[in-house]
């Protein structure tokens, strides 16, 4: 103010840094029990398609968005992240249920599709790369459908699927560096996150 009023010539607190707390929206998970009753309410090989790649494979919500055909070798049962966050690559393995889910939609529905985003794994019904927001409203369907309240009160967005399939594979005991390179996490504070949510909800159950 006083500097546009002429009163002062310089700002002595240009040289003061200020670190500000970072806003990260909280890691919400769904129970195993809640996704398959979101598994359940599926109708199409899209929707089960997209549970597979986001809960299953635990993508990223922009590793979703840039996922190609080529990335999913089904015969391999792995999937190829060629550039995760900080521009790393991993590979991901696949059970027989993703890739049977992934199969079905892409020999069924995909390979019927004609669209300039012909690399592209999954389109949107006007036949062009879907987009997060498209991801997180197909989301939002299924968890409507379900007509569950406790679902509903978590507010899941899609990525909230990828913390779901962490704490799920904490729970049942794969190791903590093992779900780290599943993650794709670059350092393994960032996936010892889950063990803290995983006791939490075991203590909330107890309750």
């Amino acid at each position: 103010m006083l500097q546009n009023t002429g009163k002062a010539t310089a700002n002595p607190a240009n040289t003061i840094r200020i670190n500000y707390p970072k806003t990260e929206s909280p890691r919400t998970a769904l129970t195993q029990a809640e996704i398959q009753e979101i598994y359940r309410h599926t109708k199409t090989l899209q929707e089960r398609a997209i549970l597979a790649l986001a809960y299953g494979c635990g993508l990223r919500v922009s590793e979703l968005v840039q996922c190609n055909i080529e990335d999913i070798r089904l015969r391999e049962h792995i999937l190829i992240v060629p550039k995760g966050k900080g521009n790393k690559s991993r590979t991901i393995p696949m059970s027989k249920t993703i890739v049977k889910d992934l199969s079905n939609y892409f020999f069924k529905v995909r390979l019927q599709q004609e669209s300039k985003d012909h690399r592209a794994f999954i389109l949107h019904s006007r036949l062009r790369r879907m987009q997060k927001g498209t991801y997180n409203k197909i989301l939002q369907k299924l968890i409507e459908r379900t007509k569950n309240q406790a679902i509903k009160a978590k507010q899941i967005s899609i990525h909230n699927l990828r913390h779901s399939i962490a704490t799920h594979l904490i729970e049942q005991g794969i190791p903590v560096e093992k779900v780290r390179e599943f993650l794709g996490h670059s350092l393994l504070e960032s996936t010892e996150i889950y063990t803290h949510i995983s006791q939490l909800q075991l203590k909330a159950l107890i309750k």
